[in-house]
């Protein structure tokens, strides 16, 4: 009876083992890193998804808490004011610092519309998520 409990634990230990070894891995791919200056204590994350109408710009706006935007479908052209514009497509993910004027977030396609996932990092305080500005 003891060499089949041991043979029946080395069998089992094996099949989980062998389990294990051809268990799926979920894929990690890191999209973007960066530091928020100054440092800010996020209490709440608010999420919205922005729908963008073919060839649709946004306003000169700001937002006074930093914001992670993920680009679910299209090409975007990204600007914040006193640096080059940048050009944004599907799965990459954009760092709008807080109270960064956006010159630019527009949707590049005159024929396709396009998705963004907002992800606004807010405290306490925070209750505007968004200003639009006059130039």
């Amino acid at each position: 009876m003891r060499n089949f409990l041991t043979t029946a634990m080395i069998l089992a230990a094996t099949v989980v083992g062998v389990h294990a070894q051809t268990a799926p891995v979920i894929k990690r791919t890191p999209l973007a890193t960066d530091a928020m200056s100054p440092s800010k204590n996020v209490t709440r994350v608010e999420v919205v998804r922005l729908d963008f109408l073919p060839g649709m710009v946004t306003p000169l706006h700001l937002h006074p808490v930093p914001v992670i935007t993920y680009v679910e479908k299209g090409r975007f052209l990204f600007q914040i004011e006193g640096q080059p514009a940048h050009h944004y497509k599907a799965g990459d993910a954009v760092y709008e610092p807080a109270n960064a004027r956006i010159l630019h977030y527009d949707n590049e396609s005159k024929t396709d519309p396009a998705v963004l996932i907002a992800s606004y990092l807010a405290g306490a305080d925070d209750h505007a998520l968004i200003t639009l500005l006059s130039k």
